[in-house]
């Protein structure tokens, strides 16, 4: 697209979702810079596999879908607006749109060093952080990640790297294994039982199910997924006196929130942002002008695919 002309309205191209599954670029105004505001040239977006699916499958409320847009994981450059963002990279929670305003207070600044690329997981990385705090490991506990996508991928390289206990990592893909050992060189990959905290993020209701036979007596499960469809707890689930806990980006536990607001939740995701290897996580790279293909690619996934990025050509 053209160049950014202050003052007036602008045009541009952004990812829409025009039928269950299917997606176009569609034409779309760049408003004027308000007082407060930037504009930002986009480098680069991340699909997120599990959110991104549901809402262009029709699977998601339409009021959550916000306009048929999808995406919220958006990094670029700031071009215009507050000066002292002005050249920073930032993140913004965004739609899949090559120029966009948005507030200046809403966009993160990305530290020096810190890729394009990987700053795209920055909102995953938060909803691994915001897992862990929701499970509070306790030192000596034998822990479990069961479902190795993006955020499971995140919360094993979290998790693990507190030392608190054994942590094990739990998906029937060989290839997600393979990713993991590499993100989490201390995870255990060998057969998970009695263990007394398991994360389940594969969003499968038979994984949550068979999560009640994995955790020991009073066990704890902190369960971060979406679940399409009825879950049988059966006894053992009661005798044994287990504990489900849903845990949901969206809002801070009660017993934090006196502590920790989102923006320092989101300072402690990119520090541990920094601090794993995660461009092991990136494995498509999809110019932003070709974005149906990214949605195919996400609605079949080949063996070997976890982060598909969208390319915005700068």
């Amino acid at each position: 697209m053209g160049g950014y002309n202050a003052g007036s309205v602008n045009r541009d191209r952004v990812v829409q979702i025009v039928a269950p599954g299917r997606v176009e670029l569609v034409d779309v105004d760049v408003p004027a810079l308000n007082d407060g505001e930037v504009l930002v040239r986009t480098e680069v977006s991340a699909l997120s596999a599990g959110t991104e699916r549901l809402v262009s499958n029709g699977a998601v409320d339409a009021s959550f879908a916000a306009q048929n847009r999808p995406g919220y994981c958006s990094v670029g450059v700031v071009e215009a607006g507050e000066p002292s963002l002005l050249g920073a990279r930032v993140f913004a929670f965004h739609p899949h749109q090559s120029r966009f305003v948005a507030r200046a207070a809403d966009v993160i600044r990305l530290p020096e060093g810190m890729s394009a690329e990987v700053a795209t997981l920055l909102a995953n990385t938060e909803t691994a952080v915001s897992l862990v705090m929701d499970a509070a490991p306790v030192l000596g506990e034998v822990s479990a990640v069961v479902g190795l996508g993006i955020v499971g991928q995140l919360v094993l390289a979290i998790a693990s790297r507190l030392q608190s206990g054994p942590v094990h990592g739990v998906d029937l893909r060989a290839d997600r294994i393979e990713v993991a050992r590499r993100v989490s060189p201390s995870a255990l990959f060998t057969t998970a039982s009695d263990v007394d905290l398991l994360y389940e993020v594969s969003g499968s209701t038979k994984a949550l199910e068979a999560a009640f036979g994995l955790v020991r007596r009073e066990g704890r499960i902190v369960a971060g997924s979406w679940y399409d469809g009825a879950v049988t707890l059966g006894a053992r689930a009661h005798r044994n006196r287990n504990t489900v806990k849903f845990s949901q980006v969206s809002t801070i536990d009660s017993s934090l929130s006196g502590r920790f607001d989102k923006r320092r939740r989101m300072s402690v995701a990119l520090d541990w942002l920094s601090k794993i290897p995660a461009s092991e996580l990136i494995t498509h790279r999809i110019p932003f002008a070709e974005a149906p293909r990214a949605w195919e690619l996400l609605a079949r996934p080949p063996q070997g695919c976890l982060q598909i990025l969208l390319t915005h050509g700068y």
